[in-house]
């Protein structure tokens, strides 16, 4: 039980971490999009494991097995952090979002530069440039 509980934890750790750290490239941003989606699609799944998590608990309780308290805290903390770890994902998607937005302006601002620098290096051949066999 204590190993479950433990990985659920973890879990939440790694991929709370994982959305901490804000998308420096693209390959990032498609990476923790990708982390995203696949937390999303498993949200159910994951729940699904709490309740057997603690009817675990429960028999042992019953068996008058002896539990830490971390673990017991732990456990009673999971319904609160797991509502904050569905928070996390979905203000995950807001800066996920948001830093697809800036990705694109970053984009289409620098197509607009490079478009204007071609455009004047291109009149500047032009007015330039030897158009003619004359040496």
């Amino acid at each position: 039980a204590n190993a479950d509980l433990s990985s659920t934890y973890a879990h939440m750790d790694k991929v709370g971490a994982t959305f901490k750290k804000r998308p420096l490239n693209l390959d990032q941003l498609a990476d923790q999009i990708g982390v995203l989606h696949g937390e999303q699609a498993e949200v159910v799944k994951n729940e699904a494991r709490f309740e057997p998590l603690q009817a675990q608990y429960k028999l042992l309780e019953k068996f008058e097995v002896t539990v830490k308290d971390d673990e017991l805290a732990k456990l009673a903390a999971l319904a609160t952090e797991w509502v904050d770890f569905k928070q996390t994902l979905v203000d995950a998607e807001r800066r996920l979002d948001k830093a697809k937005g800036d990705f694109r302006d970053d984009l289409l601002q620098s197509l607009n530069e490079f478009n204007a620098q071609t455009s004047t290096l291109r009149s500047e051949l032009l007015r330039n440039a030897p158009f003619s066999d004359e040496v």
